[in-house]
């Protein structure tokens, strides 16, 4: 696996970002001219994984971090997050 070098980020950022249709690779929705774009990677390996929105990079990070914290295995998590968050028992919490 080749390492990028520091002068290298950008134009392989905006390559990145071209060939994701101008899309962020996670939430994918645009990335357009006023948003900030990051090079998000795997901080364990250094492995590139795609061009993000910095929020979305910056959330990623978050639960990353926290699943290591705390034990939780983040792909199963994701996994069962979608259809979780939008399930309900029919009754409201009193907050």
């Amino acid at each position: 696996m080749n390492r990028l070098k520091a002068k290298d980020v950008a134009p392989f950022r905006a390559e990145r970002l071209a060939h994701q249709g101008g899309l962020c690779a996670l939430c994918k929705e645009p990335i357009t001219s006023t948003d900030r774009v990051v090079l998000d990677h795997n901080h364990v390996s250094g492995a590139v994984r795609g061009a993000l929105h910095n929020g979305c990079n910056v959330t990623l990070g978050k639960l990353e971090n926290a699943a290591r914290r705390y034990g939780v295995n983040l792909s199963q998590f994701l996994l069962g997050a979608y259809s979780y968050q939008r399930s309900s028992l029919g009754v409201l919490h009193p907050t």
